[in-house]
């Protein structure tokens, strides 16, 4: 039977709803943990100038004292507008996604019946859908995030730009001569990220899901029963923490990736044009297992409090502003 008017109507009013709690989600998550993810970046992809810090806790510290006393506030924050130009579609999209395969895979069963692969699955998909439509943004926000310059009149990697639109400009010309046409600039490192995005969002949602399943059924005992705040936000920082050390090897690979044209120090270790795996291997070849997982350490500072905020703010937006059914 086809909808009513009034119901597509309504359905379209959820859809918008959704993405406005989505991207205000992860907006937010993002602008707290902004100044981390700097440092983690230059992290990944071994910049000279920081990667004597990486590998410590102290160290991302002292390596965000460093970007702070060179460029000052606005140095710590460089490249974060066009995060949020990203993170917010991104969110927004990821979100809308997941509740809709959520809604396509449960069919209708009590969330605590739900087969364990159908939740994994559900978040794996709304997570690749995400970052196919909003990686183009991402790799302008890592290019512009990594533009770096550690210490007056010492050479720093500056090679490419302080703009927007300069890099988008840079990668479109990158796209041309190394692929034969402009959009394949802006998904350098595109493999990498999806296949990383896989594992992460499936397992992000899924122990998000399923401790708030074991809290209604084991310590709560009712299935409508509500989930204090602050203990959703552990929740969401265990998810981000698990979700992290899964995904992280194929991050690394991915910034690499997505910086190797504009750092002088990756093209010395990585020739030509190199696919996903030539790039994991010169990392373990060059820095062992343990390049795998450099600034992991920071990772879980920042990707732990960053999911834990986006759930408790979507959750809390969803149930109290728009007042749309619990989940």
């Amino acid at each position: 039977m086809p909808k009513s008017p009034d119901s597509i109507s309504e359905s379209r009013y959820q859809t918008l709803e959704t993405l406005i709690c989505g991207g205000v989600a992860g907006s937010v998550a993002k602008t707290v943990i902004a100044p981390f993810d700097r440092v983690k970046i230059h992290f990944q992809v071994q910049n000279p100038a920081l990667s004597p810090y990486s590998g410590r806790l102290r160290g991302v510290f002292h390596a965000l004292q460093m970007i702070y006393k060179s460029t000052g506030i606005t140095g710590v924050y460089r490249g974060h507008s066009a995060m949020l130009l990203r993170i917010f579609p991104y969110a927004a999209i990821n979100y809308l996604s997941y509740e809709t395969f959520r809604r396509g895979l449960y069919e209708g069963e009590p969330v605590g019946q739900v087969a364990w692969w159908k939740r994994i699955l559900a978040g794996s998909l709304a997570g690749s859908v995400a970052v196919s439509c909003t990686y183009p943004l991402d790799i302008i926000r890592v290019r512009l995030a990594f533009d770096l310059s550690t210490k007056k009149g010492e050479a720093g990697l500056r090679r490419y730009v302080q703009s927007f639109q300069t890099v988008a400009s840079a990668l479109a010309s990158e796209g041309r001569k190394l692929f034969g046409f402009p959009l394949a600039g802006f998904y350098q490192g595109f493999l990498p990220t999806l296949g990383g995005i896989l594992p992460y969002a499936g397992v992000s949602y899924f122990s998000f899901e399923s401790q708030k399943s074991a809290y209604r059924t084991h310590i709560a005992r009712n299935e409508d029963a509500d989930i204090p705040l602050a203990l959703k936000l552990i929740m969401g920082m265990l998810s981000g923490a698990l979700a992290q050390t899964a995904a992280y090897p194929l991050d690394v690979v991915r910034r690499r990736a997505q910086v190797l044209r504009v750092a002088p120090h990756l093209r010395k270790i990585h020739s030509g044009r190199p696919s996903a795996l030539q790039i994991l291997a010169a990392v373990l070849r060059e820095h062992g297992v343990r390049g795998l997982f450099a600034g992991l350490s920071i990772n879980y500072l920042k990707v732990a409090p960053a999911t834990g905020v986006s759930f408790v703010i979507y959750e809390f937006m969803r149930e109290n502003i728009f007042h749309m059914p619990r989940i």
